[in-house]
Order: C-alpha cells, then sequence, then structure tokens
C-alpha cells in the first residue's frame, strides 16, 4: 500500500501477542463447509457460560457447515479449569483463550480486536467478528458473496445523535486481504495505546471503528464499505436480517 507506513509500536510495547494460546488449533472447521469464511466470537469467561451455546447453535441452525473460533478471556488461573469442563473441546470448532483482567470492562470490548489480528495472521479467512450474545436468524452465503468485494464491512448508524454509537461494533466483516490487515493493526494501535494510558472507557471500540472508518474511507486506502441496514438488527425482531444484537427483554424471545 503505497504512502501508508505499518506501525505496530504501541501493542509490542504491551507485551501482548504472545499471550494467546491456542486449543485443537491444528483444526481448520468444517471441511464441508462452501466458503471459508470464520465466525469470529469473543467473550469473558461467565459471558461465554451464559450467551456462546446459543450463539454457536444460531449459527449452526441456519449455516450448518460454518467454521467458528470462540476466544475465552480468563480472570484467574481457575477458569482455565472450568473453560476446560465447560466447552467439552472436543469438536472442530477452534478455541483460543488469554489471561486477561482489564482495569475496566471496557477492556474486553477492546481487546478482541487485538486477537482478531492475530487471528487473521493465523487463519488466512476471512473473518465475520460478532457479538457473543448475538441471535443469528438466516443464512450468511448471500452476504458473503458481496462482502468478499470488500476488504473491511462495518455497520455504522450515521445519523445516530450520539457520535459513540454511530458504529455497532458487533458485526464486523474482514475480507482476509493484505489491505484489511491495516485496517485491523490501525484499530490496535488505537485501543493498546489508550490501554497503555490507562484511558480505556464504554464506548471506546465503537469511536475506534468510527475513527478507522473515517481514516481510510477520507483516503481510499482500501475497499471499506458499509453493511446493508437490512443484514442487522439490535432493538427489535426482523425478519429480514441476518444478526440480531438483543437488548433487555428482546434477549428472552
Amino acid at each position: 500500500m503505497k504512502n501508508y507506513v505499518v506501525k505496530k509500536k504501541a501493542y509490542e510495547e504491551l507485551k501482548i501477542l504472545n499471550e494467546i494460546k491456542f486449543i485443537n488449533q491444528t483444526s481448520n472447521g468444517n471441511s464441508n463447509s462452501n466458503n471459508n469464511t470464520i465466525f469470529c466470537l469473543f467473550g469473558e469467561l461467565n459471558y461465554v457460560e451464559k450467551y456462546y451455546f446459543d450463539t454457536k447453535r444460531s449459527i449452526l441452525k441456519y449455516n450448518e457447515t460454518a467454521r467458528i473460533h470462540l476466544h475465552v478471556m480468563l480472570d484467574e488461573k481457575d477458569d482455565f479449569v472450568k473453560m476446560n469442563h465447560l466447552l467439552n473441546i472436543s469438536d472442530e470448532i477452534t478455541y483460543s483463550y488469554e489471561f486477561y483482567r482489564p482495569k475496566t470492562k471496557a477492556g474486553y470490548t477492546t481487546r478482541r480486536f487485538v486477537r482478531l489480528l492475530q487471528l487473521y495472521d493465523r487463519f488466512s479467512s476471512p473473518i465475520i467478528a460478532l457479538d457473543i450474545d448475538s441471535v443469528i436468524t438466516g443464512k450468511f452465503d448471500k452476504y458473503i458473496k458481496e462482502a468478499i468485494q470488500s476488504d473491511v464491512q462495518i455497520y455504522l448508524r450515521e445519523y445516530d445523535f450520539y457520535i459513540n454509537q454511530r458504529v455497532h461494533a458487533g458485526f464486523i466483516f474482514i475480507n482476509g486481504s493484505e489491505n484489511s490487515k491495516y485496517f485491523l493493526i490501525f484499530l490496535v494501535n488505537y485501543f493498546c495505546q489508550l490501554e497503555k494510558l490507562g484511558k480505556l472507557m464504554w464506548f471506546c471500540d465503537q469511536m475506534g471503528l468510527l475513527a478507522a472508518y473515517n481514516y481510510f474511507e477520507s483516503k481510499s486506502l482500501i475497499k471499506i464499505q458499509k453493511i446493508k441496514n437490512e443484514y442487522m438488527t439490535w432493538d427489535e425482531i426482523n425478519k429480514d436480517s441476518l444478526v440480531m444484537t438483543l437488548k433487555g427483554e428482546l434477549k428472552n424471545l
């Protein structure tokens, strides 16, 4: 990429890249998959216990041959035993974990992007990163065929009154192209610098995504596009959407 220098200083200084550990790391997911796109989910152990199995079930209900990767953030050593018991790691779904205790819970929302960069390097495949409490309501075949023409896709709510809510961080597509890696490195530097300075707070993930989108879109450095409105909803049931990130009582539907 011309006129664009990749800098890794922020996350190299934090020395966190070697803290991720992989389980059943030789698995390539379901060998019958019609595409090599990987659904990636991230969460601390309590969220994994509460939401992961329903989310996995909803992915596979409509996308039977989907490849799934789960990254778990553990608070203490005892959590490792609990994680192994909880996940019953024996299928083709791949897993990774780390021990991470952020100063604020906002750290969980941004750390996933650090790991997303590493998963990009490991899998060399397109990635759909989802909130771990998402509900999948349809087949992704059509969407993936569209999205693969982009380097990155994110869900924008451009006219939201609050600037920190103009990006929804719960549905992101990363092509697997070299250009999409520049987008991830931008995000990782952004979030790791905030963590280094002790300034992580709620909505940092949305603001980082918005900053990355505005930077790359304005300079036409990569092909970054918006996820179509009909593919996602976050506040009501919509029969046309693929991803629902439900809040409050809607989670019980």
